[in-house]
């Protein structure tokens, strides 16, 4: 666990009360004791050093960034990342899950859900979104990103290219011949203060008229200089471009 998530209904003052589950995983799992320091972060996105007070209990401790702590002591990469806006077409059943929890470990800023034509149908199952829900948070505690957490309602194609930021990339050959490698594309463009928004259409990619509607809205059509993938193979595998690319422009 690189940090702990911090439930709102169980923080007290500068006291947390830890769960059976949590309990058994710092204690059992992690093998801490009382008396260790433990990275924690609450909803509202605030960072603590937590301390582990007896087995019931973290004592609480606000924080810019916890460097110190048991958790925080794991080997990782300690500089900013790109801010990358993904928003992912629904594909089926857990699918959906797997690319959730790759796009939380890779540190994009936010994820969003959206439906288009050739989309699966919209998650309208309040328990299908808990789990992947679940999932993110599994992955945030796991790698210690920062993504926000996922939107309780799935967007539609049309509202969210209206309202993406910054960059917007369709992962998708334009019908109109204006399609660039991803590595060309970014090569060829600057990268605006509010980031990149990536869309990442289902297994039958975008339609026509919605690549249209992307173009009016300013997007650019993009492909991926690899083999065909999956829907959730190509979102991790953009976002690794994205990632790469910005750190050769920082480090040049």
């Amino acid at each position: 666990m690189r940090i702990m998530l911090l439930a709102s209904d169980r923080v007290q003052g500068d006291s947390y009360q830890l769960s059976v589950k949590e309990r058994r995983y710092l204690m059992k799992v992690l093998r801490l004791e009382v008396g260790a320091l433990v990275s924690a972060r609450d909803e509202r996105g605030s960072y603590y050093e937590a301390t582990i007070k007896d087995r019931d209990t973290l004592s609480l401790k606000p924080s810019d960034k916890p460097a110190d702590s048991h958790t925080d002591k794991l080997t990782a990469y300690k500089e900013a990342l790109p801010v990358i806006h993904v928003y992912q077409g629904l594909v089926r059943s857990r699918r959906n899950e797997d690319a959730a929890r790759m796009m939380v470990e890779a540190g994009v800023s936010d994820l969003t859900f959206i439906t288009s034509r050739f989309s699966q149908p919209g998650v309208d199952d309040a328990h299908v979104l808990s789990r992947i829900s679940t999932v993110m948070d599994q992955a945030v505690q796991q790698s210690g990103s920062e993504t926000a957490p996922l939107k309780k309602e799935v967007m539609t194609f049309q509202d969210a290219i209206k309202s993406a930021k910054g960059l917007k990339i369709l992962l998708h050959q334009a019908a109109v011949g204006e399609t660039k490698l991803l590595p060309t594309l970014l090569d060829e463009t600057n990268i605006p203060d509010d980031g990149i928004s990536i869309f990442i259409g289902p297994e039958g990619g975008f339609s026509d008229d919605e690549v249209a509607m992307a173009l009016a809205q300013g997007a650019c059509c993009s492909l991926l200089p690899t083999n065909i993938l999956r829907s959730e193979t190509a979102g991790i595998y953009a976002v690794a471009v994205i990632q790469a690319f910005w750190s050769r422009i920082r480090h040049s």
